[in-house]
Protein backbone atom coordinates (compact mmCIF):
# COMPACT_ATOMS: atom_id res chain seq x y z
CA UNK A 1 0.00 0.00 0.00
CA UNK A 2 0.87 3.18 -0.95
CA UNK A 3 1.85 5.61 2.31
CA UNK A 4 1.04 9.23 0.79
CA UNK A 5 -2.76 7.69 0.72
CA UNK A 6 -2.54 7.41 4.25
CA UNK A 7 -1.74 10.51 6.03
CA UNK A 8 0.25 10.09 9.16
CA UNK A 9 -2.47 11.10 11.77
CA UNK A 10 -5.00 8.85 10.44
CA UNK A 11 -2.64 5.86 10.76
CA UNK A 12 -1.44 6.94 14.30
CA UNK A 13 -5.06 6.73 15.40
CA UNK A 14 -5.04 3.22 14.20
CA UNK A 15 -2.27 1.96 16.36
CA UNK A 16 -2.12 0.30 19.29
CA UNK A 17 -0.20 -1.32 22.26
CA UNK A 18 -0.08 -5.26 23.00
CA UNK A 19 -3.60 -6.52 23.89
CA UNK A 20 -4.18 -6.31 27.49
CA UNK A 21 -6.12 -8.84 29.29
CA UNK A 22 -9.94 -8.25 30.51
CA UNK A 23 -10.78 -10.79 33.19
CA UNK A 24 -14.14 -10.63 35.18
CA UNK A 25 -13.47 -9.16 38.32
CA UNK A 26 -13.39 -10.23 41.78
CA UNK A 27 -11.69 -12.49 43.69
CA UNK A 28 -12.33 -16.43 43.49
CA UNK A 29 -11.74 -19.40 45.82
CA UNK A 30 -9.52 -22.49 43.53
CA UNK A 31 -10.06 -26.01 44.45
CA UNK A 32 -8.97 -27.49 41.15
CA UNK A 33 -7.05 -30.92 40.44
CA UNK A 34 -5.90 -32.47 37.46
CA UNK A 35 -4.03 -32.98 34.18
CA UNK A 36 -1.81 -29.26 33.66
CA UNK A 37 -4.38 -28.49 30.63
CA UNK A 38 -7.34 -28.97 32.42
CA UNK A 39 -6.65 -27.25 35.54
CA UNK A 40 -5.26 -24.45 32.98
CA UNK A 41 -8.38 -24.52 31.00
CA UNK A 42 -10.32 -24.69 34.03
CA UNK A 43 -8.94 -21.61 36.08
CA UNK A 44 -8.62 -19.12 33.17
CA UNK A 45 -12.45 -19.88 32.62
CA UNK A 46 -13.25 -18.68 35.86
CA UNK A 47 -12.20 -15.48 35.32
CA UNK A 48 -13.74 -15.33 31.53
CA UNK A 49 -10.55 -16.16 29.45
CA UNK A 50 -10.23 -18.61 26.73
CA UNK A 51 -7.04 -20.71 26.24
CA UNK A 52 -5.23 -22.34 23.72
CA UNK A 53 -2.04 -24.16 23.72
CA UNK A 54 0.74 -23.84 21.60
CA UNK A 55 1.77 -27.29 22.38
CA UNK A 56 -0.08 -30.30 24.34
CA UNK A 57 1.22 -29.42 28.14
CA UNK A 58 2.27 -32.93 29.71
CA UNK A 59 3.33 -33.61 33.21
CA UNK A 60 2.28 -34.99 36.63
CA UNK A 61 -1.03 -33.87 38.32
CA UNK A 62 -2.00 -30.45 38.72
CA UNK A 63 -3.45 -29.33 42.70
CA UNK A 64 -4.70 -25.76 43.42
CA UNK A 65 -5.74 -24.77 46.11
CA UNK A 66 -6.11 -21.03 46.68
CA UNK A 67 -8.85 -18.85 48.50
CA UNK A 68 -9.99 -15.31 48.06
CA UNK A 69 -7.58 -14.55 44.90
CA UNK A 70 -7.56 -12.25 42.23
CA UNK A 71 -7.06 -13.16 38.45
CA UNK A 72 -3.60 -12.03 38.99
CA UNK A 73 -2.89 -13.35 41.72
CA UNK A 74 -4.18 -16.51 40.49
CA UNK A 75 -2.25 -16.76 37.34
CA UNK A 76 0.94 -15.68 38.97
CA UNK A 77 0.79 -18.61 41.59
CA UNK A 78 -0.15 -21.20 38.19
CA UNK A 79 2.21 -20.22 36.00
CA UNK A 80 5.06 -20.69 38.41
CA UNK A 81 3.57 -24.51 39.70
CA UNK A 82 3.07 -25.02 36.00
CA UNK A 83 5.87 -23.87 34.41
CA UNK A 84 3.98 -21.74 32.01
CA UNK A 85 3.66 -17.93 30.37
CA UNK A 86 0.51 -16.53 28.83
CA UNK A 87 0.39 -14.53 26.11
CA UNK A 88 -2.76 -12.30 25.53
CA UNK A 89 -4.41 -12.75 22.05
CA UNK A 90 -7.39 -10.86 22.47
CA UNK A 91 -8.73 -9.02 25.31
CA UNK A 92 -10.53 -12.72 26.62
CA UNK A 93 -8.39 -14.98 24.99
CA UNK A 94 -4.42 -16.48 25.84
CA UNK A 95 -2.19 -18.21 24.11
CA UNK A 96 -0.27 -20.79 27.00
CA UNK A 97 3.33 -22.13 26.58
CA UNK A 98 5.31 -23.45 28.54
CA UNK A 99 8.00 -21.42 30.29
CA UNK A 100 11.31 -21.93 27.88
CA UNK A 101 13.28 -19.18 26.24
CA UNK A 102 12.49 -20.57 23.05
CA UNK A 103 8.97 -20.16 24.08
CA UNK A 104 9.50 -16.57 25.17
CA UNK A 105 11.73 -15.18 22.11
CA UNK A 106 8.88 -16.56 19.40
CA UNK A 107 5.95 -16.05 21.01
CA UNK A 108 5.92 -12.77 23.84
CA UNK A 109 4.82 -9.86 22.06
CA UNK A 110 7.59 -7.48 21.12
CA UNK A 111 7.32 -3.30 21.15
CA UNK A 112 9.33 -0.56 19.96
CA UNK A 113 9.96 2.36 22.00
CA UNK A 114 12.37 5.46 21.18
CA UNK A 115 13.60 7.32 24.34
CA UNK A 116 15.07 10.61 23.38
CA UNK A 117 18.45 12.06 25.36
CA UNK A 118 19.07 15.29 23.80
CA UNK A 119 22.68 16.78 25.31
CA UNK A 120 24.06 13.15 25.71
CA UNK A 121 27.66 12.22 24.55
CA UNK A 122 28.51 9.76 21.88
CA UNK A 123 30.29 7.77 24.64
CA UNK A 124 27.04 8.34 27.23
CA UNK A 125 24.81 6.74 24.59
CA UNK A 126 26.46 3.95 23.83
CA UNK A 127 26.86 3.26 27.81
CA UNK A 128 23.42 3.72 28.13
CA UNK A 129 22.78 1.49 25.33
CA UNK A 130 25.13 -1.42 26.80
CA UNK A 131 23.38 -1.02 30.46
CA UNK A 132 19.98 -2.03 28.38
CA UNK A 133 21.60 -4.72 26.71
CA UNK A 134 23.38 -6.32 29.90
CA UNK A 135 21.05 -5.62 32.28
CA UNK A 136 17.79 -6.22 30.53
CA UNK A 137 19.28 -8.30 28.21
CA UNK A 138 18.09 -6.75 24.79
CA UNK A 139 18.88 -7.28 21.90
CA UNK A 140 17.79 -4.54 20.13
CA UNK A 141 18.90 -1.62 21.54
CA UNK A 142 20.24 1.72 18.65
CA UNK A 143 21.86 4.66 19.98
CA UNK A 144 22.27 7.81 18.16
CA UNK A 145 24.02 11.38 19.93
CA UNK A 146 23.65 12.92 17.45
CA UNK A 147 19.73 12.48 17.24
CA UNK A 148 20.15 12.19 21.06
CA UNK A 149 17.81 9.21 20.85
CA UNK A 150 17.99 5.57 21.93
CA UNK A 151 15.60 3.05 20.27
CA UNK A 152 14.60 0.00 22.14
CA UNK A 153 12.85 -3.00 21.13
CA UNK A 154 11.21 -5.74 23.37
CA UNK A 155 8.94 -7.16 25.47
CA UNK A 156 6.34 -4.48 27.48
CA UNK A 157 7.67 -5.37 30.90
CA UNK A 158 11.06 -4.92 29.87
CA UNK A 159 10.79 -1.91 28.84
CA UNK A 160 8.87 -0.41 31.48
CA UNK A 161 11.80 -1.63 33.90
CA UNK A 162 14.38 0.11 31.34
CA UNK A 163 12.25 3.24 31.14
CA UNK A 164 11.92 3.17 35.30
CA UNK A 165 15.75 2.74 35.26
CA UNK A 166 16.27 5.78 33.04
CA UNK A 167 14.12 7.58 34.88
CA UNK A 168 15.81 7.27 38.45
CA UNK A 169 19.55 7.71 36.92
CA UNK A 170 18.78 10.86 34.07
Amino acid sequence: ADPARFPAEDIASTLSGPVALTPNGGVHDIHLQGDPQTVIRNLYSLYGIRVSFNAPLSGPPLALDLDHVTFAQATHVLDIVANIFAVPLQPNEVLIAKDTQENRDSLEPQVEETLYLPGKTNDQMQELANLARNIFSLKEVTASATGGYMLLRGNEGVLRQVNALFDDML
